[in-house]
């Protein structure tokens, strides 16, 4: 049901893609209008249904797609329906698949006549009459109406039923996927319709055709009218045809038709008596082949004028005619006096085109080196063009002969198209034409390669080979083969194949045989299967120093025949003894060269899968008969052993090693593998782990024993036990075979933090005649062997390698933590130092340091006033946070960083606490020391931001430090600004870095200690604002003179100071500048707030006479009775008496 479900939802989503299917509404049961000459400026009248009820679930709608089901096969799947109607629908699908409607069409006749539309386009209007015969069925069925290239116009239904609109018996709708109309009925039996189309009428030329496909019939019958009088008409479809004058033209009346109708006529009568005009286009294939050479042509024919009733064709010299046909009705006629022309009649006449087959041959006369080809010129025709194509013989070699060609131009053999196996061709622009080829025979010759495979058992040789048949020149049909004592031998021919096909094997003589192939002209491969059973054992000859004789088969010496490679590989089942060749015509080869044969050749693959001890041998090519020695072998095996040290864990102080043992065993396969690990007393943790090469847990067999007294593991093992496992595999190994182990061991406890001793097991693999040590350190620290043996051979970004070939021992390493095994270049440091600073004189410093390179451990230089509270590492990337405990010793606290972290990019993150300061005091000098570390040296460019509390400001900032900051006037005063040239404010809000005691600098070296003086805002304020009232108070009231001359001082000395402490003054300007606007604020009140009378007082200073005497410029007062002393306030008239006075 879901599929279903699924199904339908997939014919909604393409319904909208579909165009509207014609008529795609349930047909009238009326009969429709008269049909309309199509146009395509005229829509087609539609006739409007008579409204009926919806339909019920068993209606199938006009449009429909055909879509797979569960088993592939296409079924016709309605758009428009529910869901419902759909699965009811379907299901009924299933039960009618097994009972197919039955129908037959008794009678169809059909009538119609020519039209044009507006664009001149020609249609017949055709009315058909159909007579079908149906099984009775209330469910909608359909049969093929065909006529996919007619336009459907309308359709009535014929009988007593037809005035019965409401039954809703009959839908036509067009087929999406074939484009042929569809006939829906139900509730029927027996019934007539009358379709009515317009059918397309194809113009070419002067010539008209119509094309239609109609459903089997019964009985046919068709009448078309033309309006001409006395056209050339030809029925190219199966039937019988007439025509008959009428007044309105000729008609034309087919009957006997099946399924197609290709009707053709002319516009008019042919009038002969007008030249006809055509072209000709000849295509010709020529091959030579054995003992004759054979020619197929096909020329196309193309009337433009006129009409052709025969052609006169000149046909190639020497050739004789073996057939012609043509898809036109035609008799042919030979030349009397020129058996070389040939006359074509056409009945009728051709008016548009013909197409001509010939076929000729001609026998190869002896002693004929040339072909020439002409002909197939075609007597007063306008243009005459084409291609020759000569193919490929296995025969004959052919040759152009260009000086006694004629009007023949070479082209590529990829324009010949019409043949598939040209290996020349040729074109012509006209006639008459030449072409000579020289023609040669050629004799099949081939290269071979050759490969045996020989299996030498214990009472048995089985030879399996491969022939590679290349042929260069021909065909290979037949192949000689020589196998010299063949039969004497006893030897037995299994099978002779080519891929899966067996090849027919005769044998001519007892050691020659002839191999029929199917005739070969691309490179082929032979393989066959022979045995021989030996008269002894084959110890017997090894103890005999006998040799065995081993014939090979050879294809035979002729001159058509280049051999090429011949190789040979001989083993054996038994591994205690090889075979090798004796005498000469031989060289060995390399194992390497025998290893990329047995990879690049699928034979040496696919044969041999208990091969023992193989040798692999060049042949020279040789008829006789070669021997085979034996000699004994021993196992030979090679152990590469490759101590890796994986991991250190530093916490639980232990590392991980891996054993790889690399077996390579030779000549005769092991059963077994054994490992022996030297236990010390006491030690009961070290059990190793063994997997194969895929990481598959092995299970091996393990005893205790102990070391046996006296001998050199008791010495060894310090009378302590020994560990043995044995391994024994599914089938004995022969070759590569690898076994790792692992083991957990504990690093010694020592007082030295940063080294660490650790002792390595002994494990002994055997089988192990050669044998390579390996120590492969892949943690991040650096470790030395304790053993003098061991040389360095690579150090490497992954692992540092060494190498020995010292007898397994007790192997120790020194492993130090302090140092990475990449050395001490940490690469990049880049620094950030936040230091904040609490009223009380807590100091806390958190040391940022990104690294590029971590190292293995990272060293603080300690002083008494500092103290590391936390030290944390981060991977990049990653929020995971490693803590590490810091371990002081003596004066450094050294931190241990993870494995896993060493090598890698990363942040280090210490936090350190500060008692060198017992709290901030203004004005005084105050100093901040960073402890030193052993990165300090790696530092570029760092940054230092100081955070004091609120109420402190930094007054002298540190003199080796950079400032990164600046003062701007913003608002009504000056404030600190980020200089944002500097990248280490990258990432940093601007409020942060403009925040109340905070202060960013930066250095291009790591500081150890600074210095630097704060003020508190109290005694900020009382020095910017007291200092210029202050001068206020000093300069106010004095002369003018005195107050110039204090100003110009002030400037003086304000300059010099800017010059000196810049930054300090940048500290007091803006206090400054309050104590200027509180003094200019009280100048102001004090000037318009002051206290005066109504009525101004005249006061007048009596004379004054000094030493000198009574001055030039002195008023004499003492005539008006004033004393010199005395001061007289002269109080003025009252106001009535000013207004009143006479004066002005």
């Amino acid at each position: 049901m879901i599929s279903q479900i699924a199904l339908l939802l997939t014919i909604c989503l393409v319904l909208p893609s579909f165009g509207q299917v014609e008529n795609g509404q349930p047909p009238s049961e009326t009969s429709p209008a008269t049909p309309v000459s199509p146009s395509p400026n005229t829509p087609p009248v539609q006739v409007a249904p008579t409204p009926l009820p919806l339909p019920s679930t068993v209606r199938v709608p006009q449009d429909i797609i055909s879509l797979p089901d569960s088993e592939g096969r296409l079924i016709a799947v309605p758009l428009n329906v529910t869901i419902e109607q759909y699965l009811e629908w379907l299901d009924r699908q299933e039960a009618e698949r097994k009972t197919e409607q039955i129908w037959i069409l008794r009678n169809l006749t059909a009538t119609g006549s020519l039209s044009e539309d507006a664009s001149g386009k020609s249609w017949a209007a055709m009315k058909f009459q159909f007579e079908f015969s149906v099984e009775q069925s209330s469910e909608w069925n359909s049969l093929p109406l065909m006529m996919g290239e007619a336009v459907l116009t309308g359709f009535t239904e014929q009988g007593s039923d037809a005035e019965v609109p409401q039954r809703n018996r009959l839908m036509i709708a067009r087929d999406v996927d074939s484009g042929q109309w569809l006939l829906w009925y139900r509730d029927q039996e027996l019934f007539q319709l009358e379709v009515q189309m317009l059918v397309p009428i194809l113009r070419t030329g002067s010539e008209n055709q119509l094309l239609l496909t109609l459903p089997s019939a019964s009985r046919t019958e068709l009448e078309l009218q033309l309006d001409l009088q006395n056209p050339a008409v030809e029925l190219n479809s199966k039937g019988f045809w007439e025509r008959q004058q009428n007044e309105q033209g000729t008609l034309v009346r087919i009957a006997g038709f099946q399924q197609k109708i290709d009707l053709t006529w002319s516009d008019s009568s042919i009038d002969m008596s007008v030249q006809p005009i055509f072209d000709v286009e000849s295509l010709v294939d020529v091959l030579r082949q054995g003992e004759s050479t054979s020619i197929n042509a096909r020329q196309t024919v193309t009337v433009e004028q006129g009409a052709i009733s025969s052609l006169q064709i000149k046909l190639p010299s020497g050739f004789q005619l073996e057939n012609v046909t043509s898809d036109r009705t035609m008799k042919y006629v030979f030349d009397a006096a020129d058996p070389s022309s040939i006359t074509l009649n056409f009945s009728p006449p051709v008016q548009s085109s013909a197409i001509i087959n010939w076929k000729l041959s001609a026998p190869i006369r002896r002693f004929e080196s040339q072909l020439v080809i002409d002909g197939f010129k075609v007597v007063q025709a306008r243009k005459e063009t084409g291609k020759i194509a000569i193919r490929r013989s296995s025969d004959w070699r052919m040759t152009q002969l260009v000086p006694q060609s004629d009007n023949i131009i070479t082209t590529d053999v990829r324009e010949i198209t019409f043949v598939t196996d040209a290996n020349q061709g040729f074109r012509f622009y006209n006639q008459p034409i030449q072409l000579v080829m020289s023609a040669q025979r050629s004799e099949t010759t081939f290269a071979s390669e050759s490969y045996f495979d020989v299996l030498v058992g214990r009472d048995q040789i089985d030879l399996s080979g491969e022939f590679v048949v290349i042929p260069k020149n021909g065909v290979v049909e037949t192949l000689s083969v020589i196998w010299k004592d063949f039969d004497t031998e006893g030897w037995e021919l299994s099978t002779v194949t080519s891929g899966d096909i067996p090849l027919d094997v005769t044998f001519e003589k007892s050691d020659q045989l002839v191999i029929s192939t199917p005739g070969w002209e691309t490179p082929q491969k032979i393989r066959f299967l022979a045995r021989r059973k030996l008269d002894r054992p084959v110890e017997e000859y090894l103890e005999n120093d006998e040799h065995l004789n081993l014939p090979l088969p050879v294809f035979a010496a002729t001159a058509n025949a280049e051999y090429q490679d011949q190789i040979l590989r001989i083993a054996t089942t038994v591994p205690q003894y090889a075979a090798l060749l004796a005498m000469n015509g031989f060289r060995e080869l390399e194992k390497e060269r025998g290893a990329e044969l047995a990879k690049s050749q699928l034979f040496f693959r696919n044969a041999g899968t208990r091969l023992q001890n193989a040798h692999w041998f060049a042949l020279q090519e040789s008829e006789e008969t070669r021997s085979i020695r034996f000699e004994k072998v021993h196992q030979l095996s090679v152990c590469q052993e490759s101590i890796i040290l994986t991991q250190i864990d530093t916490g639980s102080q232990v590392l991980t090693i891996d054993y790889l043992f690399e077996f390579l065993v030779e000549n005769i396969p092991a059963e077994e593998f054994r490992f022996q690990m030297k236990v010390p007393q006491g030690e009961t943790a070290l059990i190793p782990e063994f997997r194969d090469a895929t990481n598959k847990k092995l299970n091996l067999t393990s005893r205790n024993r102990e070391a046996s007294p006296g001998s050199t593991e008791t010495a060894a093992s310090n009378s302590g036990r020994i560990l043995e496992y044995v391994y024994r595999p599914l089938k004995p190994v022969l070759g590569e075979m690898k076994i790792r182990a692992q083991i957990t061991c504990p690093l010694d406890d020592r007082e030295l933090l940063s080294r660490r001793i650790c002792r390595i097991p002994e494990i002994n693999a055997t089988p192990c005649d050669r044998l390579r040590r390996e120590l492969l350190n892949q943690t991040p620290y650096a470790i030395t062997p304790t053993n003098d043996y061991w040389q360095l051979e690579e150090t490497g970004p992954r692992a540092t390698l060494y190498a020995s070939v010292e007898k397994n021992a007790e192997e120790s390493v020194e492993i130090d933590l302090s140092r990475s095994r990449q050395g001490t270049d940490v690469g990049f440091v880049d620094a950030k130092v936040e230091t904040r600073i609490a009223a009380d004189g807590t100091t806390l410093s958190v040391m940022n340091l990104q690294i590029a390179r971590t190292p293995a451990s990272f060293t603080l230089e300690l002083q008494p006033s500092i103290a590391v509270v936390s030290a944390y590492w981060n991977l990049d990337g990653q929020r995971d946070t490693s803590f590490l405990e810091p371990v002081i010793d003596g004066d450094q606290a050294r931190l241990l960083l993870p494995d896993y972290a060493v090598g890698q990019p990363g942040k280090l993150v210490i936090i350190v606490q500060h008692f060198e300061s017992t709290g901030l005091a203004s004005i005084l000098s105050q100093t901040l020391s960073l402890p030193g570390h052993s990165l300090d040296q790696r530092i570029g460019l760092m940054s230092w931001d100081l955070k004091f509390p609120a109420g402190v400001y930094l007054f002298q900032p540190p003199e080796n430090l950079i400032v990164n900051y600046g003062w701007r006037w913003l608002g009504f005063g000056f404030r600190r600004v980020p200089l944002t040239h500097n990248s280490m404010t990258s990432g940093i809000p601007a409020a942060a870095i403009q925040e109340a005691g905070f202060y960013r600098f930066t250095s291009y070296q790591w500081p150890k200690t600074i210095a630097f003086r704060v003020v508190g805002r109290g005694l900020l304020m009382t020095l910017g604002c007291g200092l210029p009232l202050l001068i206020a108070i000093l300069i106010l009231g004095r002369p003018r003179s005195y107050q110039i001359r204090c100003t110009l001082g002030l400037v003086v000395v304000f300059s010099t100071v800017a010059v000196i402490f810049p930054q300090e003054l940048a500290v007091l300007l803006q206090p400054l500048l309050i104590g200027i606007l509180a003094i200019g604020i009280a100048l102001w009140g004090a000037y318009y707030m002051r206290y005066r009378h109504d009525e101004p007082t005249l006061i007048i200073v009596g004379p004054h006479q000094d030493d000198r005497g009574i001055s030039d410029g002195a008023i004499q007062m003492d005539a008006h009775g004033v004393n010199p002393d005395e001061i007289t306030r002269l109080q003025p008239p009252p106001r009535k008496e000013v207004l009143g006075s006479s004066h002005r």
